[in-house]
């Protein structure tokens, strides 16, 4: 493994744990009222954003550790996309715990070690390439697998974070069999 894209890979996580996230887009639902809410009530609602932030992080993880072990650039670049795009949830649900006056879980760090060594180790080596060519889906399945492949390499270009999953999964599965496209 080249070791700029690790030192790059750390980089990311850093930012990912400890620096705000940034948002381009606007926030959804910012134009809504707030809702008057008494301090228990206030408190579930941080709590439950603590966990969606927390699900956010470590989606970070699984497309940056992915991203990673990718052999193809392709593959590569869409889940480095898919990450970036899902960067403004992550940056969404910050600010609503901060409106809320909650926190972040102090569990994060081990969210994302666990996320990133899962995607890292499992998903970039074996699952994908699994799920879609090297263990077949039951027949009625197949052309489904086939058609989002076909579809991938036709457009190029997966616009949402399941597309790039996707993409990532066909590309670096027909690399590891043999095929490209």
């Amino acid at each position: 493994m080249d070791l700029d894209r690790f030192i790059v890979a750390f980089d990311k996580g850093l930012r990912t744990l400890f620096a705000p996230a940034q948002t381009l887009r606007p926030v959804p639902g910012d134009a809504l009222p707030d809702v008057v809410l008494s301090d228990p009530e206030r408190r579930d609602v941080a709590s439950l954003m603590r966990v969606n932030h927390s699900g956010e992080i470590c989606a970070q993880a699984l497309y940056q550790g992915q991203a990673l072990t990718a052999r193809n650039t392709q593959a590569r670049a869409a889940l480095e996309q898919a990450a970036r795009e899902e960067t403004e949830h992550l940056a969404w649900t910050e600010r609503r715990i901060e409106e809320l006056g909650g926190r972040k879980s102090v569990l994060n760090p081990f969210w994302y070690a666990g996320a990133f060594g899962i995607a890292r180790g499992i998903c970039g080596e074996i699952c994908m390439p699994l799920a879609i060519t090297r263990s077949p889906p039951p027949r009625a399945t197949k052309p489904r697998y086939r058609s989002t492949c076909a579809g991938v390499r036709e457009s190029g270009e997966p616009t949402t974070s399941s597309a790039a999953i996707s993409a990532a999964g066909c590309v670096e599965s027909e690399t590891l069999n043999g095929r490209t496209s």
